[in-house]
């Protein structure tokens, strides 16, 4: 697909989202139309330029309707309007679809071209089957005996006869692999099927989308230890519809009291007990639930529980994912402390993993104090002591979960909702602020890209120069996304690649995404991580705890604002988001990936938001990342790009004309790219959730 094609597929989804919000009856219709017309266009003999005008054409024969509001719509009726006419005037006004306009215009007319007659019947025969029910043989024997239908494109009708539907157009030139669920009453999107399935079983119950979230939460620390476990952090954008207020929690720990700069002369250490903060993922339970829940808190546990103690199938990815420790001598251990086996399981291996099984059991009977204060507190102190860590009981007992008024930034039309530091999603945020005079759509492919990314960079340039704990210094947030601060750093943006960018002047990471949404129309976007693959590796004995080490994700040089110091909090590759119209929530996402987050994120919302893309379409979209060779400082990076195809000629173009920018690039093949997204839409009368063949996840719904 060329990029003059993909953006008259952008016009052309503009405009079909604008006739389906006036017109909802017409949800669908334009694209069974469009398949129809193809299907007999091609049997006719039409060449490929003319397939590519028509299937447009076809797509938009009803767009007059958008003036017609009032319009009672209804075959028989319809060619009576002046909708054709209307429609014609419309695209004539968009320079990329201004071609379409005379084959619009002729639909219902026998005079016109061949192109207009078979829209017309493609047209009566999606009124005739899908609206009015008429089995599909009996419509063309009626449309044979009406004599109005042009009789050479009936006859290629009945020879193509059935149709089978393809993708929706919405998902053209993404090819997706799956279908995106659509659920009317609840959907719960995860990177692990157990786990939405659990969400989804919550949901049944009675539970809200928080009750859900954390069935969901639980089941991915079994299941999924390698990137996120009880002893790993958590962020949390909520939306509450009865309210309809969006709050954000940051369900991070601090380091220890005794950590210091002074103890780290050589760097921190990845697989240590003086690599861990504080775990805040239990708290994140506790604090979600006494504001949001609605089932008993233990409730939620029966089915991490469940799989813990009784086990759990092995799938190849999983496995794989095992297979690390056996070749790790940092981890080689992993598989006695966290299962109880002396060797990492195969695929179709069932596991368990009876000691977290009990602590779980404690967390859910005694709730979140019982970890911070209790019989396990004790025990994570116990080991901590006895092996070289820093961590007293008075730093779990002193965490706590902070919740307040999300981050905000406007883009297209939207509204970004997302976290606060000490998260990084105000990268996020400020590259769509930069972003939001800038029409993507009718940008060359590399052209787009560049502009993304640089716009990612500026933000990477300020997150070194001034993210750090809020509560230890000030982050500028307000001047970082005022008007006067975005205008200076978008024209920072030139033809070019910029390797660092300076900050401006004021006035391989494992984590797990999964979101959900409830029938009363709140919904969740969860984070968790352990950071590294399997964290800090430590699992005090006999609990099943997998302890984080984000301790290293502080800077330790002392100028830095993310320096590493006593009770603070490191900054967070962690980000979670929402998007908003209209003060209500459409989008619902995230993923992992650490720096890649932002990114992906980035991408995500330009696929739904500017492209129209369904959720599932939007995540398939071949994605992009740029890669800073150093994490916690400024250092030139390289770009990533996914290509679908390697024999691919258009690919091939994109590549070597972002290396023409300055742009050192890298290609992999799908699906190489280390974020696995969820997205939920929420649609008038239902949810539509997609999740990334990346990884092995599902969306759930019912």
């Amino acid at each position: 697909m060329t990029d003059r094609q993909r953006q008259e597929n952008a016009a052309m989804r503009r405009l079909l989202a604008e006739l389906e919000r006036v017109h909802p009856k017409l949800r669908g219709h334009s694209e069974r139309v469009a398949t129809l017309a193809v299907v007999i266009g091609a049997q006719l003999g039409l060449a490929s330029d003319a397939l590519r005008r028509l299937r447009l054409a076809a797509a938009l024969h009803d767009v007059g309707f958008v003036r017609l509001p009032d319009a009672v719509l209804d075959l028989g009726e319809e060619h009576e309007t002046s909708h054709t006419a209307l429609g014609a005037e419309i695209v004539a006004n968009d320079p990329l679809l201004a071609e379409l306009a005379p084959t619009i215009e002729g639909v219902g007319s026998q005079d016109a071209s061949v192109e207009s007659r078979i829209i017309a019947l493609a047209e009566a025969y999606d009124w005739a089957t899908y609206y009015r029910r008429t089995e599909e043989r009996q419509a063309l024997v009626n449309l044979s005996a009406e004599g109005f239908y042009d009789e050479a494109a009936l006859e290629a009708l009945k020879a193509r006869w059935p149709v089978v539907q393809p993708v929706r157009i919405e998902e053209e030139g993404v090819m997706a692999s799956r279908s995106a669920v659509y659920a009317a009453k609840g959907v719960v999107a995860s990177s692990q099927p157990l786990a939405a399935a659990a969400g989804v079983w919550a949901l049944r119950q009675g539970g809200s989308c928080i009750d859900a979230a954390i069935a969901c939460s639980a089941v991915l620390c079994v299941v999924e230890p390698w990137a996120s476990q009880v002893g790993g952090d958590a962020f949390i954008v909520h939306y509450d519809a009865k309210s309809r207020r969006f709050r954000a929690v940051n369900a991070s720990g601090a380091a220890p009291a005794k950590a210091s700069l002074d103890l780290y002369p050589n760097g921190i250490p990845l697989r240590s007990l003086t690599a861990v903060t504080a775990p805040g993922l239990v708290d994140a339970w506790g604090h979600a639930h006494r504001q949001w829940g609605k089932l008993p808190f233990e409730k939620l546990f029966e089915p991490a529980i469940d799989y813990a103690r009784n086990g759990y199938p092995i799938s190849p990815r999983k496995a794989q994912a095992w297979a690390g420790t056996r070749t790790n001598r940092a981890l080689a251990h992993l598989p006695q402390a966290l299962l109880g086996q002396s060797s990492p399981p195969a695929a179709g291996d069932l596991v368990k993993m009876t000691d977290l099984a009990r602590s779980l059991e404690t967390i859910a009977k005694g709730g979140r104090d019982e970890f911070y204060r209790g019989s396990l507190a004790d025990r994570i102190v116990d080991y901590c002591k006895k092996h070289g860590g820093w961590f007293e009981k008075s730093d779990l007992a002193a965490h706590s979960s902070e919740e307040h008024e999300p981050l905000r930034a406007h883009y297209h039309g939207h509204e970004l909702v997302t976290q606060r530091p000490i998260s990084q999603a105000f990268i996020l945020a400020q590259a769509l602020a930069i972003l939001d005079s800038f029409d993507l759509t009718k940008m060359q492919t590399s052209e787009r890209i560049h502009t993304m990314l640089e716009a990612i960079k500026l933000g990477f340039a300020d997150r070194w120069a001034y993210l750090g704990d809020p509560k230890v210094r000030e982050n500028h947030l307000e001047a970082l996304l005022s008007p006067n601060y975005i205008a200076k750093r978008r024209a920072a943006i030139g033809p070019k690649a910029t390797p660092i960018h300076a900050p401006g002047k004021l006035n391989d990471t494992h984590t797990t995404y999964f979101c959900a949404a409830d029938a009363d129309g709140n919904m969740v976007s969860w984070i968790q991580s352990v950071y590294h693959v399997f964290g800090s590796s430590i699992v005090p004995d006999g609990t099943g705890i997998l302890l984080n080490n984000r301790l290293l994700g502080f800077s330790l040089k002392p100028d830095s604002p993310n320096v590493l110091a006593p009770g603070k909090r490191p900054m967070h590759t962690l980000n979670s988001y929402m998007v908003a119209r209209n003060g209500q929530p459409v989008f619902v996402g995230g993923t992992p990936g650490a720096d890649y987050q932002v990114q992906t994120n980035l991408q995500v919302i330009f696929q739904a938001v500017d492209m129209k893309l369904n959720p599932q379409a939007a995540i398939e979209a071949p994605r992009w990342a740029w890669e800073p060779r150093i994490a916690t400082e400024p250092s030139e990076g390289n770009l990533l790009v996914e290509v679908p195809s390697e024999e691919s000629a258009e690919w091939r173009e994109v590549v070597e004309q972002l290396r023409a920018r300055g742009h050192t690039v890298r290609t992999s093949r799908f699906p190489g790219h280390p974020s696995s997204v969820q997205l939920i839409e929420k649609k008038a009368n239902c949810y539509v959730a997609g999740s990334d063949p990346r990884a092995e996840g599902m969306a759930v719904g019912y």
